[in-house]
């Protein structure tokens, strides 16, 4: 559908035919279908109310339980993939998860003639992305100043946000610039909800160093359902094999030290530039900027 764009300022773009989009809902259901064929069993509103350890080598906790409201899981493994409550319930064992939760807004609008079957656009040099639903658009983006969601309620699993009009006119501006037929079509529904940053971008995997026993698999970003099947994989594989096949130091949780991750300020200042520069392109040997000079060697001047 590039005779829909405005494409009067646009130089060049590189065109992947191999890219898709999928349905998370489907994606997931297919998950939980696999897994349950396996022998995978799930419990839906089922709260983790703690979790048990006991004294291990070197000084360390190991998990030994998972407690529910239905009840006592014994177990020497537990896998934390709960997004933005993953603070919450890494610290029922005593585990710090360095991430911000922020809000992430993507608009759906009426349907539009010519869209359905055409790919996802991602313009780099405004952060916006249009993706097709049918006839009709979804798009958003990631602003340079997130909105910070301070305290995540419990019950909030399957909840929405009002959309903020006046702070997402920015990506409405945008999508109406390169998309002209947006200007007269109208919005059908909104999406608002909390997403997980990590501070360097990165999700966050691996065996805690904190609690033997307690793996991660949380901070994804946005890109959760995009790297679902790799990391997935990888993960399975850290906790039955001990080790990934593939090599993940980039996302192991060890690369944050604890004296980073009690930081507030630095833990914050950092996921709001990477959250600010995720939709950006990523040159070779660019550093992030925020929150310098936390710790400084004896040859810093």
């Amino acid at each position: 559908y590039v005779h829909l764009m405005n494409t009067s300022d646009i130089v060049g773009g590189l065109y992947c035919p191999n890219t898709g989009y999928l349905d998370p809902s489907n994606l997931t259901t297919a998950y939980h279908r696999a897994a349950s064929k396996l022998g995978a069993k799930v419990f839906q509103n089922c709260p983790v109310t703690g979790i048990e350890t006991e004294d291990s080598s070197h000084s360390l906790q190991r998990v030994t339980a998972v407690r529910t409201e239905r009840g006592v899981i014994r177990t020497q493994r537990v896998l934390n993939c709960a997004g933005g409550w993953a603070p919450r319930v890494a610290a029922l064992a005593g585990v710090s998860v360095p991430l911000s939760v922020m809000k992430r807004t993507y608009v759906i609008s009426e349907p539009i003639t010519g869209v359905r079957s055409n790919p996802l656009v991602y313009d780099f040099g405004i952060s916006l992305y249009l993706m097709p639903q049918g006839e009709s658009i979804a798009f958003g983006g990631f602003e340079r100043n997130p909105q910070f969601v301070d305290e995540l309620p419990d019950d909030f699993h399957f909840s929405l946000y009002e959309v903020d009009w006046d702070h997402f006119e920015q990506h409405m501006k945008n999508a109406i610039h390169r998309f002209p037929a947006l200007q007269s079509a109208g919005v059908k529904s909104t999406v608002s909800g909390p997403e997980a940053f990590t501070p360097d971008g990165y999700p966050l995997m691996g065996e805690s160093p904190e609690v033997r026993g307690f793996f991660l698999s949380c901070g994804f970003g946005s890109t959760g359902i995009m790297f679902s099947g790799g990391h997935g994989q990888q993960i399975a594989e850290w906790i039955v094999q001990g080790r990934p096949s593939l090599d993940m130091t980039r996302y192991d949780i060890r690369r944050f030290g604890r004296s980073y991750v009690d930081n507030s300020v630095w833990l914050r200042e950092r996921c709001h530039e990477v959250y600010s520069h995720k939709g950006d392109i990523k040159y070779p040997h660019s550093q992030l900027l925020a929150a310098r000079n936390i710790l400084k060697d004896p040859l810093h001047q």
